[in-house]
């Protein structure tokens, strides 16, 4: 979608939004203070109808373009109504084959009229994103061609706030856009297309489009043996996708901090022996959500140039059962050195995250953040609302996160993680076994990771229950969500 800062009014044909808040004098403050050419046309709507101001979307249609009168009520503004309103408006459009529209934001109080543009951009960008990639014209009636419907172009104009800092908030909000596009576009590939080495050749090809910031390393089977990865090389063991790790160093000038982002890529988890139920397997291709948000963030950071050294560690393999698959009691030696016996083939994600951590602690980062789709306990805790966190940083960099989920809607909450938790990970057999008594199973995954990080300072982000969506929920459609893709942005913005 092509972003532009509004003028004037765009021209004839253009559908034009207005946000309305408040009755009495101000609106009639903002409608006087629209752009050149707006205001005719909204007096001229006016003149139709009394537009609602109850949250419902009222069309009202001037002489040369259709006004849209959307009533954002009489509630104290968030950022959370603002994406949704403008989500819900720019499917509207879609849903209409519009491809141009100009949008009119009001000042809100108590929001910074700076992260009012940049939320509401990202409402509709992401909001409306068409995830049928997939879909061809084969199927569609021979009375017309396919014609998947798109927002081709946006302008937008905020009353309240400096052109040329309005149009810096649209470049980069833009550049957000493409990254969580992206990444929700690329899960939605499933086992067959998105394998271990597609993953790898997707992070080969954005250090080839940015080789003055970032590096890319891929470590296939012989060196992910060499580096004594028994977790990596045990889950992958029944696949004929041989393993990727998958390494990137973003490495902009003056940077400030080093921060290592591991994320969880099973590209396909079937449950390996230990099978899942067929119902809603077919889901398991968004197992490698938080491998493929670290290389989203990535591909973000590198357009947005933060000066935060960031290294991103993805451990990319398929999860299936064969002859040569781990079974149920086997013991296997991880590359710390730890051993853990396998209780259960399909709690696979802690054993390569687990040499993912070891693996990140060798480039000596100041914070370390993993990512994945850990368990199913943490959507029973928490429901598609918030992701799980736990770790051991100090509580400033929690709240921090915390405040980065509030802005972005990406919300977290804190778990503890008591050492009494791993009390529950002792076995006769090995240091560890993989799984707990069935208890505190989010918490019990985490306290399995807990000792490889050693004295880094540690957040885990259990996104089980945010990764997609099974129904239509806030600003965003039924799929792939890209978190947490803003909340890491955000954060180390906070950070930089």
């Amino acid at each position: 979608m092509d972003l532009a800062w509004m003028e004037d009014f765009p021209g004839e044909g253009v559908p034009c939004v207005l946000f309305l808040t408040k009755e009495g004098k101000e609106k009639e403050a903002y409608l006087s203070s629209l752009p050149k050419g707006v205001m005719e046309a909204v007096e001229r709507a006016l003149c139709i109808g009394r537009p609602c101001c109850d949250g419902k979307t009222t069309f009202l249609f001037a002489d040369q373009a259709p006004l849209i009168l959307y009533g954002l009520g009489c509630k104290p503004a968030t950022l959370d109504r603002i994406r949704k309103a403008f989500s819900r408006v720019g499917r509207e459009l879609v849903g209409r084959y519009v491809e141009k529209a100009a949008f009119v934001l009001p000042g809100f109080e108590g929001l910074s009229p700076e992260t009012v543009l940049e939320e509401a951009v990202i409402g509709l960008g992401v909001g409306t994103f068409d995830l049928g990639i997939f879909k061809t014209s084969l199927c569609e009636s021979e009375e017309g061609a396919h014609k998947p419907p798109m927002l081709q172009a946006a302008w937008f104009k905020s009353l309240v706030l400096d052109p040329e800092e309005g149009k810096r908030v649209l470049l980069k909000a833009g550049r957000v856009i493409e990254a969580v596009n992206w990444t929700r576009a690329f899960n939605t590939r499933p086992g067959n297309l998105a394998t271990p080495n597609a993953l790898a050749e997707e992070a080969r090809g954005l250090a080839k489009a940015y080789p003055n910031l970032l590096r890319v390393e891929v470590l296939g089977q012989e060196e992910i043996e060499k580096e004594r990865m028994g977790g990596v090389l045990a889950v992958s063991a029944g696949s004929e996708n041989p393993p990727r790790f998958i390494v990137l160093e973003y490495v902009p000038q003056n940077a400030s901090r080093t921060v290592a982002l591991v994320g969880k890529a099973v590209t396909f988890d079937s449950g390996g022996i230990s099978l899942k139920p067929g119902k809603d397997m077919d889901k398991m291709k968004y197992d490698k959500s938080g491998g493929v948000a670290v290389l989203g963030l990535i591909r973000a950071l590198c357009e947005i140039k933060l000066p935060v050294r960031v290294i991103g560690i993805i451990p990319a393999v398929e999860n299936m059962p064969s002859g040569r698959a781990a079974r149920p009691g086997d013991v296997i030696t991880l590359r710390a050195g730890r051993t853990v016996e396998v209780v259960n083939t399909d709690a696979e994600g802690r054993l390569i995250l687990a040499d993912g951590l070891d693996y990140a602690l060798s480039k000596s980062p100041d914070l370390i953040v993993d990512i994945a789709t850990l368990t199913g306990a943490c959507v029973v805790a928490l429901g598609h609302l918030a992701s799980g966190l736990l770790g051991t940083a100090d509580q400033g960099t929690i709240e921090a996160f915390f405040r980065s989920g509030e802005r972005t809607g990406e919300r977290v909450w804190q778990l503890p993680l008591w050492d009494e938790y791993a009390e529950a990970l002792k076995t006769p057999y090995a240091d560890f076994k993989n799984v707990g008594d069935g208890a505190a199973g989010t918490i019990t995954a985490a306290a399995f990771l807990k000792p490889y990080v050693k004295n880094v300072p540690w957040v885990h982000l259990d996104v089980a229950g945010t990764a997609w969506n099974d129904k239509e929920g806030g600003f965003l459609p039924v799929g792939p969500t890209g978190t947490p893709v803003r909340l890491l942005l955000s954060f180390l913005e906070g950070v930089a």
